[in-house]
Formats: C-alpha cells, structure tokens, sequence
C-alpha cells in the first residue's frame, strides 16, 4: 500500500540521515589529510569542489564559484567545472583557495 511505501521511505531516510556521518567519517578524515598535503606542498594550489551534484548537462560558462549563497542552485554541469577549473588555472583568481562551484 501506499502508507507503507511511505513509512519504508521514511525509515530508509532516517536510516541514511543517521548512518551517512559514521560511513563518511574516513572519507572526510581522507580528504582533509589530501587538502593538507596540497596546502603544505609549497606549490600554488586551487582545490576547486562542486557544491552539490555534478550534471552532465553541457558547457554554459555560467557559474558561481566562491562562497555559496542560498540562491545557489547546488547543481553544476561536469563541463562547467572543467571550464571554471581551467579559468582558475590560468588567471590564478582563486590561488590558494577552495572555491565551491555552482550554477
């Protein structure tokens, strides 16, 4: 019935809120250690990270990259960020930051 639907739904979705911290805790400890190592490296550096989703949607060159405001969309398109990435690499804008990019 739908009411169960509904009620397995939402268990999974407890479930996953709950359980998500505890299976993401060596994934976050692994990617703070490798932000580190890029920090430390006495290299210029952009940690360039997309702010939620990535799309396969196509190349527009309309981003947001810095900090995220509410009216961000927390989508962006994988060509976006290849495109803004290579933007930072080349005008040095956001050297030695860690931008988040959206659309």
């Amino acid at each position: 019935s739908v009411e169960d639907q509904q009620d397995r739904r939402g268990l999974f979705y407890r479930f996953v809120r709950l359980a998500m911290p505890v299976m993401m805790r060596a994934a976050t400890r692994d990617h703070k250690a490798q932000s580190r190592l890029v920090k430390d490296s006495g290299l210029d550096w952009t940690i360039a990270r997309g702010a939620g989703a990535f799309t396969d949607g196509p190349h527009t060159g309309r981003y947001h990259a810095g900090p995220i405001t509410p009216a961000a969309d927390r989508r962006v398109s994988r060509a976006d960020l290849a495109g803004f990435m290579l933007a930072a690499a080349s005008n040095g804008k956001f050297l030695h930051s860690l931008p988040l990019v959206s659309q």
